[in-house]
C-alpha cells in the first residue's frame, strides 16, 4: 500500500539555529528545551497490544521511494524539535527498509529538502544514536511486546527505538514529554489506535529507564 509523501513543511522555526552536521561523526547533543506538559498526570499503563503492521512496506526491489515514506500531516506543528523527530521517523522507516548508509541517507533528505525548518543536529543525533545501538535499544522495550518486534509495523517500530533512545540517552527531557510525543508521532504515522500501543509500551519503558524521576514526580504530586 504507496504511502503518499510530502515535504517537511514550510513554518520556520525562529526558536531553532539550523547547524550544519559533520558527515561521519555524531554532532554534539544540543541543549534541552524539551518540556513536560504542566501538571501533566501519571501516564496510565495500557496493555502493548500491537495492531497488525501491513504486508507491503516497500517495492519489488527493495528500494524505498519518496512516495513510500510515511506520510506527512496537512499542517506541520511547530518546533524544531517537533520536525526533527518527525524527519528521524521517516529516516529510520527508510534505513530500515532499504538500508541506506546514514551519510548517504542524511543527504538525500537534505537535498529533498526534508531538513528545512528543523533542528537538524537534534535529528542527526537521534538518527544516528538509534541506528549505532538498535539492537540494545529494541531489547528495552522487547519484554513489554505481545509479539516479536520484526512483527511490528514498520513506521512503531521506528517510533519505539527514537522514543526509547531519547528516554534511556536524553534525561533532561522528562520522560512524560517523551511519551507524550511519541504518542503523538504515532497519531501522525501509525496505523488505526497504534497511538494507543505506543502510549502503554513508552510508559512501561519510562518505568524501567526512568524509575527514580517517575519516583519523584509521585513524591512532588501528593504534595
Amino acid at each position: 500500500m504507496p504511502i503518499r509523501n510530502q515535504s517537511l513543511g514550510e513554518a520556520a522555526d525562529d526558536d531553532q539555529d539550523k547547524r550544519a552536521s559533520t558527515e561521519g561523526e555524531a554532532p554534539a547533543r544540543p541543549a534541552a528545551e524539551d518540556q513536560a506538559p504542566a501538571d501533566v498526570p501519571e501516564t496510565p499503563a495500557i496493555p502493548a497490544e500491537a495492531p497488525p503492521p501491513d504486508d507491503e512496506t516497500g517495492d519489488d526491489t527493495g528500494e524505498v521511494t519518496p512516495d513510500e515514506l510515511p506520510a506527512l500531516p496537512p499542517k506541520m506543528p511547530g518546533g524544531g524539535r517537533i520536525r526533527a523527530r518527525m524527519a528521524a521517523v521517516q529516516a529510520v522507516y527508510q534505513w530500515r527498509m532499504s538500508g541506506t548508509e546514514i551519510g548517504e541517507l542524511i543527504l538525500q533528505f537534505a537535498t529533498a529538502g526534508r531538513l528545512r525548518d528543523l533542528d537538524r543536529a537534534y535529528f542527526e543525533m537521534l538518527l544516528r544514536g538509534v541506528v549505532h545501538d538498535v539492537g540494545g535499544l529494541e531489547k528495552v522495550f522487547d519484554t513489554h511486546l505481545s509479539r516479536p518486534a520484526v512483527q511490528l509495523d514498520p513506521v512503531e517500530y521506528a517510533i519505539l527505538l527514537l522514543a526509547t533512545y531519547e528516554l534511556r540517552e536524553c534525561p533532561e527531557i522528562p520522560f512524560a514529554a517523551v511519551i507524550n510525543e511519541a504518542t503523538n508521532l504515532a497519531k501522525i504515522f501509525g496505523a488505526t489506535d497504534g497511538h494507543r500501543f505506543v502510549n502503554g509500551v513508552m510508559d512501561a519503558v519510562a518505568h524501567d529507564v526512568r524509575a527514580d524521576e517517575i519516583g519523584r514526580s509521585r513524591k512532588r504530586s501528593r504534595h
